[in-house]
């Protein structure tokens, strides 16, 4: 196991030597949910004391939050009725990554190096947003919901020249037609974003965007009205097979007590950065990664010449949304590695800030102009991993080879893309417990 300060414990770096630290606020999401929006409540804490479950969901982001909604939902279908409880460590729904993320739905099939990865990713984004359409006009409006296109800008002639044989390979090998994603010239590209900085783009004319904490509140209630629990300020502390059950020790925040809780059929693992802390074998699969995100104060007119962009190695990325605001954020490539492989997300680095406000006024300065300013900022903790895929499906199996017992299952590490990968890894995950038990 890899030293716990690299891998989401207790870091070993001294950040305050190094940069200034300020502390983070809340995203300019969490800042602006009410008491209207009718996030699912709590379960009393005395529902704790019912210590047996069918499942437990560690992690109410949105991969947990959709996998709990998979879960009832197809117990339901199969005329079944099962305990489900969803424990956070935090607040509330989402008060994580989730949260705290540009809510950028950004389905790119040729960032991956099987059609399956590819498939999973799309399908997932185009099921999420044919769930939100079943739910209503007034569901999809509040979710915010936009598919302006977005361009995955060339910032130096050797990604131009990649990007244009990615765009011959994606043809080759997934069939994509150019209303999906077409290449634009650095004549094209400087004409649409009045900047002369890039060498040209692909253009994702399905790329889009929405509101990612009203999306995974809108999931939860639906949850909850099916039978799920949820329990925040509860912090997952392990898990471990104990007579054919796993067994989540659990810690509450509000009097400090331990409590031992027992899924029947699986505890499922949903905590993305946070999963090395509780499934210590995952430490040197998971890299938790700090980046910084900002919202502009409206702009009354388009900076990027279509909703969104990415670039530098896809590490920073700009989404315009309909009030003309500006959510920017990433990991830009000047960052010190030390302090950046952290799962705190609690302080803000100023001088990463400026960076990247720096960052648009140079590369956008026409469309730009005098108008950048910055009404929040915060920070929010990817969690990455070697190959760049999900781990979604066992992590550990059941005590015997008799199908008995329960096992452990997750859903994390997904790389800064989460919003295009979640709602169907909790699909995945729902769906294959069905079948399991089935077997």
């Amino acid at each position: 196991m890899c030293d716990a300060g690299a891998h989401g414990g207790k870091s070993t770096h001294d950040h305050s030597s190094v940069s200034p630290r300020m502390p983070s606020s809340l995203s300019w999401w969490q800042q602006r949910l009410t008491s209207a929006d009718a996030v699912a409540p709590a379960a009393p804490t005395e529902l704790l004391h019912q210590h047996h479950w069918d499942y437990i969901v560690i992690g109410s982001g949105l991969a947990g939050v959709s996998t709990a909604f998979f879960l009832a939902k197809n117990q339901q279908t199969q005329a079944q009725q099962a305990s489900i409880l969803v424990l956070e460590r935090r607040s509330g729904v989402a008060s994580g990554a989730t949260g705290r993320n540009g809510g950028h739905l950004w389905p790119k099939p040729h960032d991956h190096g099987d059609a399956l990865a590819a498939d999973f990713e799309e399908r997932g984004v185009e099921e999420m947003l044919a769930w939100l359409r079943q739910q209503g006009p007034n569901v999809e409006a509040w979710c915010e919901v936009q598919r302006g296109g977005s361009l995955e800008l060339a910032s130096t002639s050797e990604e131009q020249r990649e990007y244009e044989m990615l765009l011959g390979n994606l043809a080759r090998s997934h069939g994509q037609t150019s209303k999906d994603v077409e290449w634009w010239s650095k004549e094209r590209c400087q004409s649409v974003t009045k900047s002369d900085y890039f060498y040209g783009a692909l253009y994702h004319r399905r790329a889009g965007s929405l509101n990612p904490l009203r999306l995974t509140c809108a999931l939860a209630q639906h949850a909850q009205r099916l039978g799920v629990h949820f329990h925040y300020n509860s912090e997952a502390l392990s898990v471990a097979s104990v007579d054919a059950k796993q067994k989540v020790t659990a810690k509450l925040h509000q009097n400090g007590a331990v409590v031992e809780l027992h899924a029947k059929h699986a505890a499922i693992i949903c905590c993305n950065a946070w999963a090395p802390k509780i499934l210590p074998e995952l430490a040197d699969i998971i890299m938790p990664e700090r980046n910084q995100v900002m919202m502009t104060a409206p702009i009354g007119r388009s900076v990027f010449g279509c909703e969104g962009f990415c670039a530098e190695n896809e590490n920073l990325y700009g989404i315009q949304r309909r009030d003309g605001r500006i959510c920017f954020g990433g990991i830009p490539d000047y960052r010190e590695d030390a302090q950046e492989h952290t799962d705190a997300d609690n302080y803000i680095l100023p001088h990463i800030g400026h960076r990247l406000q720096q960052y648009l006024r140079t590369r956008f300065p026409e469309a730009l102009g005098e108008s950048l300013v910055v009404e929040e900022e915060w920070s929010g903790v990817l969690a990455n991993t070697p190959d760049s895929k999900p781990l979604v499906g066992v992590a550990r199996k059941r005590a015997d080879d008799a199908l008995r017992g329960a096992i452990v299952l997750v859903g994390v590490g997904f790389n800064g893309n989460g919003m295009s990968q979640c709602f169907g890894a909790g699909k995945a995950l729902g769906m294959q417990r069905v079948v399991t038990e089935r077997r």
